[in-house]
């Protein structure tokens, strides 16, 4: 939607305190299309990191692994993403999964 509406890509974080890459990633959900990694593919190597976290301390792969979007998460993988990265609490991505089943 973000490209659809010609949105500047790094005004993103201004007006949502996330960056588009979270913004894709959370809106995919649990949904094994192909728009997620589209969106992904698109924005990674736009983003200053693909381990940054955004408003709820979560990373791309950490919102993708809390939806069980595995197919998400591997592509996420093959763009850089650490899966060992924590967040503010100390949980991994794996972390998040096991706690929401």
């Amino acid at each position: 939607m973000l490209l659809v509406e010609r949105v500047y890509f790094h005004s993103v974080r201004e007006w949502s305190d996330e960056s588009a890459l979270i913004r894709a990633v959370k809106s995919s959900g649990s949904e094994p299309t192909g728009v997620g990694r589209e969106a992904v593919r698109l924005f990674s190597p736009m983003e200053r990191t693909v381990n940054e976290t955004g408003a709820e301390w979560k990373t791309a792969l950490m919102h993708a692994a809390t939806c069980g979007n595995w197919d998400l998460c591997a592509t996420l993988f093959a763009h850089g993403v650490d899966p060992a990265g924590l967040n503010i609490v100390g949980r991994t991505a794996a972390g998040w999964a096991h706690c929401e089943g």
